[in-house]
Formats: C-alpha cells, sequence, structure tokens
C-alpha cells in the first residue's frame, strides 16, 4: 500500500502566500525484505525464478508551488522560482541503519511529463544513456553471475534503464545531481539517543522550477536487505522511519525550508515496516 507524508501535515492547510513551497514524500508502506542480496551466485534456482524474486520499489518526493504567490497580482515579484539562487533547491532522504535492514539504493530520478520544450535535446540524451545501458539490459540473464550482486544486479540493470526513460537527462542547464549522505539526528527532548541513518541528497537547479511545472517530482528506486545488528539491545522488529526535508534557497541568500522550524518539525517522516517474503517469514 502506498502511504504519504507531508508538509503542511494536511495540505488542506497550505497557504502559497505565506509559504510558497510545499514538500510530499510517499511510497510503499511495507515493503518485501531481499533475502538473497548477499548471494553473488544462487543455487537451486534457474535465473527467471531468482530474478523474480528481488523486489524493487520507489519512494517519490514533489516540491509543489503555485505559479504565484497571490494570484490576483501579475508581477514577477510574485512568481516563486524568479528569484531562486543557480542552485535552487536540496532535498533530502533518509532511512534508518538500525531497524533489522537497510536500503540498497539503486537509481535515482528527476520526473519529467513528455513533451516539455527541451523534447528534442532530452530524447538525444536518454537515446545515448540508453544506448549505454542497452547491451547490459539485454544480456542481464547471462551477466548476472559476472557482476557483484548476481540476480540481484541484473534486476538493477532493467530498474535503471526503465526509469531513466522518465528522468530529466544532465543537460545543458539542467545539470541536477545527486550523492550519497549521511545525517546524525540530535538526541530526543528526553536525552535518548538517535541512531545514524543514511540517504540520498538532490541538488536542483533554477531551471528545474522555471520549465517542469509547478511540481518538481524525484524518485529513489531501493531494494531492502535484512539486517541485524551484532550487538546487544540491537532492533530486530523490522519497522521504521524514513525521513525527508528540504530547502528552496533565493538568489538573496534566504531559504524556505520544508518543513519550516518554527513549527517544530525539522523533518516529515514515513513510517514503513518491510516484511520478509512468505516463504521467509516464520511460522
Amino acid at each position: 500500500m502506498i502511504e504519504e507524508v507531508s508538509w503542511p501535515l494536511s495540505l488542506a492547510d497550505w497557504d502559497p502566500r505565506e509559504q510558497p513551497f510545499y514538500l510530499e514524500f510517499y511510497g510503499e508502506a511495507e515493503p518485501l525484505l531481499d533475502v538473497h542480496y548477499g548471494e553473488v551466485v544462487k543455487a537451486g534456482k534457474n535465473d527467471a525464478e531468482s530474478r523474480a524474486d528481488v523486489p524493487v520499489y520507489r519512494y517519490w518526493w514533489t516540491i509543489g508551488h503555485a505559479e504565484r504567490r497571490d494570484p490576483m497580482r501579475t508581477d514577477e515579484a510574485e512568481i516563486p522560482w524568479k528569484h531562486l539562487d543557480d542552485e535552487a533547491a536540496v532535498v533530502y532522504v533518509y532511512f534508518p541503519i538500525d531497524a533489522g535492514w537497510r536500503a540498497k539504493e539503486i537509481a535515482a530520478t528527476l520526473d519529467y511529463l513528455s513533451p516539455v520544450k527541451q523534447q528534442h535535446d532530452w530524447f538525444e540524451a536518454v537515446g545515448k544513456d540508453f544506448q549505454m545501458l542497452q547491451p547490459l539490459v539485454g544480456d542481464a540473464s547471462s551477466i548476472a553471475g559476472l557482476v557483484p550482486g548476481g540476480t540481484t544486479a541484473s534486476k538493477w540493470l532493467d530498474t535503471i534503464a526503465q526509469l531513466k526513460v522518465s528522468s530529466v537527462p544532465q543537460t545543458k542547464g539542467f545539470d541536477w545531481s545527486v550523492s550519497k549522505v549521511t545525517f546524525k539526528p540530535k538526541a530526543a527532548p528526553d536525552g535518548t539517543k538517535r541512531g545514524v541513518r543514511q540517504g540520498v541528497e538532490w541538488r536542483l537547479p533554477r531551471a528545474v522550477f522555471e520549465d517542469l511545472g509547478g511540481r518538481i517530482t524525484g524518485s529513489l528506486a531501493v531494494s531492502f536487505i535484512p539486517a541485524k545488528r551484532q550487538a546487544p539491545g540491537a532492533r530486530d522488529d523490522l519497522s521504521g522511519t524514513i525521513l525527508a526535508h528540504a530547502s528552496v534557497r533565493e538568489d538573496n541568500g534566504e531559504e524556505w525550508l520544508l518543513p519550516d522550524p518554527g513549527s517544530g518539525h525539522r523533518v516529515i517522516g514515513l513510517k514503513i515496516a518491510p516484511q520478509l517474503p512468505p516463504q521467509q517469514a516464520p511460522a
């Protein structure tokens, strides 16, 4: 089941005249774990069977904005993206590492709806990327035993090829990027220490807001693996929360934080409970 969280907590409360941007995060709340991730070569199964049991999931974020802060005004000062910085936004998604499982990142996207003004140039760029992937994807089953991750890796190649079709390529003016990041939340008000989180950061140029419309959406394709920590008191309940937050930056150095720190919230959180596959679940 796809579930979602947002800032404001209820989008019915969003007032673009006071806060021109909102943030959403959504995805599968009960993903299946890939219990074979550590196997380079799978025994006792043919490739079609072993690739079928490698689940891959997408988690999406959206920054939404009204075309104007005040629809009754027509001056450019009221257009939210007119005065954004060249690097206009940063989006973060963090996964826990102490919940009995890990998220393994496969591919990140910045999504668009076809056609856009740059469609011809983008088709050419996407075509070149796909040509580079095609020899691998077309023969994914035969290379499964030769690449790290075995049949899991061959499934990932298929996933990357599919996601590239709808993702904005890195072209002139659209030089967005992603990187892996680590986050250590502050202690809770009662002094309880919080665990390290690992995730992905998107950096978005101003052109994204100018040309992709009032909803900027990106996604992360991940596979979940069981990973129980060998330590006293380690969690093994297979539940956790994915955290997300973002900032949209103006060219005068100011920024809009999503969520607004004045609200008492620093992040939004999507609670998920990864599940063992039926054949692996305890009776």
